[in-house]
């Protein structure tokens, strides 16, 4: 049986590890606060426009804040709005497989063997 071209061992380990990441996910992810904090944020980002004073700590209410994150707030934000928290995991889970992937490829193919550098002619030491 012949697989596809892009059904590869890269492949293969991308859908394992994005499997595995979404079965223990749905604890390990939403143990970060940080999650709902960016989620609310970013509602209130599409409800009021950019936040320009602080809307959540007492001692600092009103003051002058800056939502540096506001895409990746929105982002989530409109996540949720699409299909709650479930959504927001997938999302992050296929964002973190994919960073591994593209760190995966450019490992492999700036990996140095014996033969590439008599190629580049440099000899082996």
């Amino acid at each position: 049986m012949k697989f596809p071209r892009w059904f590869g061992p890269g492949a293969i380990a991308f859908l394992l590890v994005w499997l595995m990441l979404l079965g223990v996910g749905r604890s390990a992810f939403f143990r970060d606060p940080g999650t709902f904090w960016h989620t609310t944020t970013g509602e209130l980002v599409l409800k009021d426009g950019f936040i320009r004073a602080d809307p959540y700590t007492f001692t600092f209410g009103g003051q002058w804040w800056v939502p540096y994150q506001w895409l990746g707030e929105v982002g989530m934000a409109l996540a949720h709005r699409v299909g709650g928290f479930d959504t927001q995991l997938l999302g992050a889970v296929t964002t973190d497989c994919r960073r591994v992937r593209v760190a995966h490829g450019s490992v492999t193919a700036h990996r140095v063997t014996p033969d590439s550098r008599v190629r580049h002619g440099r000899a082996w030491p």
